[in-house]
């Protein structure tokens, strides 16, 4: 079995940003178990290292931030792997010292972000985490909240604030999803704010139409990375791992349940 990701799903109570579009609202939360997480750390990592794994994920099903003390364990055991930290930028952009996280081994912070006034609201967090030697990476979630803004347009915003990578990210439903109205709720809300994909296929269009990008290379999920002069720009077309091959995984994950998985919402995926 072969992986090029290790995710890291951080137990950390309800969410303070509430994502109308949330996968984890449909994907379901595991009852967590931090004294199990903590106990199979050693395991994780050494399939981790067997599997080939490249690069370390900590996120969450809530905002890993939300736990940081907790969060930290992972940070020591992983920290001669690249570790990226997913967050929401909450509670980060009210930080004043960020060499700590560098201190930790963080490489890169990823924010997910979907509303574009939030690069203005935490443009001071940026720039400390530049100063403390840590990349930024722009997760763009793209629903009607980002409209009507040209894919030049946010390039432009996104280098102004010196972040070295911008990912657009397709919202969609899971395949599978747990039966509940919260659940509904967050499909409906997608069906009706993501205009069946448009918007984002309008994006990549516009991106493939630039004359400016070179193409770099493809990474081990299949996803294509561009150099727009400089920055750093890809396009995901799916949220979460559903499911893999017998032989090469995208991602393992450990959930919060003390458990390791290859696939977000499914019991089934099981490993250990």
């Amino acid at each position: 079995m072969r992986a090029s990701n290790l995710t890291i799903s951080i137990p950390a109570g309800k969410c303070q940003k509430n994502c109308p579009y949330c996968i984890s609202k449909m994907t379901g939360y595991p009852e967590p178990d931090e004294r199990l997480m903590l106990r199979k750390i050693s395991k994780v990592r050494k399939l981790a290292e067997l599997s080939g794994v490249t690069s370390v994920l900590i996120t969450g099903k809530s905002e890993p931030f939300q736990n940081y003390q907790f969060m930290r364990n992972f940070l020591d055991s992983f920290r001669d792997f690249p570790v990226e930290i997913q967050t929401n930028g909450i509670l980060l952009s009210k930080w004043n010292d960020y060499s700590s996280l560098k201190d930790e081994g963080v490489d890169i912070i990823a924010f997910s972000i979907d509303k574009m006034k939030q690069l203005r609201e935490y443009s001071e967090c940026f720039s400390k985490l530049h100063k403390a030697d840590i990349l930024v990476r722009i997760c763009l979630n793209v629903t009607d909240m980002i409209m009507p803004v040209t894919y030049n347009e946010i390039i432009e915003q996104v280098r102004s604030i010196e972040a070295e990578q911008l990912l657009f990210r397709k919202i969609m439903e899971p395949t599978s999803t747990v039966d509940t109205l919260e659940a509904q709720k967050t499909r409906e809300w997608i069906r009706e704010h993501t205009l069946s994909g448009s918007y984002y296929e309008k994006l990549q269009n516009d991106s493939s139409r630039n004359i400016d990008e070179r193409w770099i290379r493809v990474t081990a999920n299949g996803m294509r990375i561009w150099d727009n002069n400089g920055l750093s720009v890809s396009f995901s077309d799916y949220c979460i791992q559903e499911k893999s091959n017998e032989d090469e995984i995208r991602s393992l994950i450990f959930l919060e349940d003390g458990h390791l998985y290859t696939a977000w919402n499914s019991k089934a995926s099981i490993l250990f």
